[in-house]
């Protein structure tokens, strides 16, 4: 993905703002991440400034326009009633597309490990709602988290890795092969690929996204089945975590964030808050526009995307639910996800569905909280804009055409059933 920097420097002619000298603009490249490893916040500050001068009229603009779909007037939520069977489709599909059963290297996988992750939480939240076959639930959902451990060992690194693909269709194949590629060239193939898995980024963060997925699933798994191998293998994913330096995507940041906030969760140890603090504040909130009538979103334009976007407002969630009233950062982190969600729930009103799976497991995750997220609901429309992605998201599964995830399914199935008590 785009560092901020970089992303601003190829922006720079096309808007007719004076190109920066080949030094400065070395200089500037480096800026953000340096100061980000030096956890040197006035530093990343200054490096946003730079960033907002030279995007200009850009701020703030996704590099792709989102897609808006407006659902039927006739579509209506889920009942309650409805939701004993309405995993069933899901859970045929995963028992037929298991991969993860057979596979034992990277370069077998037929997705990275965040798909995995999604059937274990899936498997999990729709068993919670009273699904269906709750025992081959918890069957599939214990395979898939199994399969998350092994990738785990094998990577030898504690971290969740990446399948070290090359020549796969498709844009993470296509990536998996750019960066192996250019490990060559560097001669550090050994350094980064181990057994099939891609197990070092080079510090560029990529390798943030499945193992703060893969971690918050293993913890769901340790809740339902007490299992210890399950608590022990997230706890060093996180761990791992802990010693990476921030990056210049907001988004990769955010996935430590909310794996180390569910640690905090789940064991009660202050490390993980601390740690999950402190990569917020390098990582995610300066890049925050502050003001102006795109407030709320991200500076750059790969974060302004709004499936982007709601994946940092995974990460404020997940830590707000675990601050303390009192507690320093709190102000700064509710002003930060209000202003997210404000600025992103008018589009979706005005315009419909988009980014449906990402979408509706935050709206569901806020709903479902209402006692501490409550006056966040009320003040930025969520409740509206939520509507109207159920209503998008029940309509493709009525129409046999589902985007959403295992895991966004089921968690959307587990707020129906609990409306009802």
């Amino acid at each position: 993905m785009k560092n901020l920097l970089l992303v601003l420097v190829g922006v720079v002619s096309a808007l007719g703002i004076p190109r920066l000298a080949a030094a400065d603009t070395a200089e500037a490249l480096k800026a953000l991440a340096v100061a980000q490893a030096a956890k040197d916040l006035p530093g990343v500050e200054a490096a946003v400034k730079l960033g907002i001068v030279a995007l200009g009229d850009k701020v703030g603009v996704p590099e792709e326009a989102s897609e808006f779909v407006e659902p039927d007037e006739e579509v209506k939520p889920l009942a309650a009633d409805q939701v004993p069977e309405l995993f069933n489709q899901p859970l045929a599909y995963i028992r037929e597309h298991a991969w993860w059963k057979q596979a034992r290297q990277g370069a077998d996988c037929q997705a990275p490990l965040r798909a995995v992750a999604s059937v274990v939480e899936g498997c999990l939240a729709a068993r919670a709602a009273g699904c269906e076959h709750p025992e081959e639930l918890l069957a599939e959902a214990k395979a898939a988290a199994d399969f998350l451990v092994f990738a785990q060992k094998a990577g030898g690194r504690d971290n969740f890795p990446f399948p070290g693909w090359r020549e796969k269709k498709g844009k993470l194949g296509a990536l998996a092969e750019k960066f192996l590629s250019k490990a060559e060239a560097a001669g550090k193939v050994e350094e980064v690929l181990h057994d099939g898995w891609i197990i070092d980024d080079l510090k560029a963060g990529d390798l943030f996204f499945d193992n703060g997925l893969a971690g918050a699933a293993l913890l769901a798994m340790y809740e339902a089945s007490k299992d210890e191998a399950y608590l022990a293998s997230a706890r060093k994913a996180g761990e791992w975590a802990m010693t990476r330096p921030c990056v210049p995507n907001w988004n990769y940041n955010s996935f430590s964030v909310h794996l180390l906030a569910n640690l905090h969760r789940v064991t009660g140890d202050a490390k993980y808050l601390t740690a999950a603090k402190e990569i917020c504040r390098l990582g995610i909130l300066p890049g925050q526009l502050k003001e102006g009538p795109l407030a709320g979103r991200w500076v750059d334009p790969h974060n302004a995307k709004l499936v982007y976007h709601f994946i940092i407002l995974r990460g404020l969630i997940s830590l707000l639910t675990e601050l303390p009233e009192a507690d320093a950062d709190r102000p700064a982190l509710t002003q930060a996800l209000s202003a997210g969600l404000k600025v992103r729930n008018a589009e979706i009103i005005a315009q419909g569905g988009t980014s449906p799976d990402t979408t509706l497991e935050i709206y569901c995750r806020l709903l479902s909280d209402r006692p501490r997220f409550g006056e966040i609901i009320a003040q930025t429309e969520t409740e509206a804009a939520a509507k109207m992605i159920f209503r998008s998201v029940v309509e493709e599964f009525k129409n046999e055409h589902p985007t959403v995830s295992p895991g966004s399914w089921g968690r959307y199935l587990l707020l129906t059933a609990r409306k009802s008590k």
